[in-house]
């Protein structure tokens, strides 16, 4: 498991780009698209402008 806010496990990961693992999933809203982005937000999920994803993504 990596800390993907903690520059140097960041750093250690992208030497050992084998051992990363990327999950893209998909799912149908069971409620309105805005009251599920709500309650992601609620629980902790953060708005990305998905330059870590793409980061990532050129490692593996």
């Amino acid at each position: 498991e990596v800390d993907l806010l903690d520059s140097q496990e960041l750093a250690a990961a992208s030497l050992n780009p084998g051992k990363v693992e990327l999950f893209k999933g998909v799912k149908k809203y069971s409620k309105k698209r805005e009251d599920e982005l709500f309650e992601l937000l609620q629980s902790g999920g953060e708005i990305s402008d998905g330059k870590m994803y793409l980061l990532l993504k050129q490692m593996v």
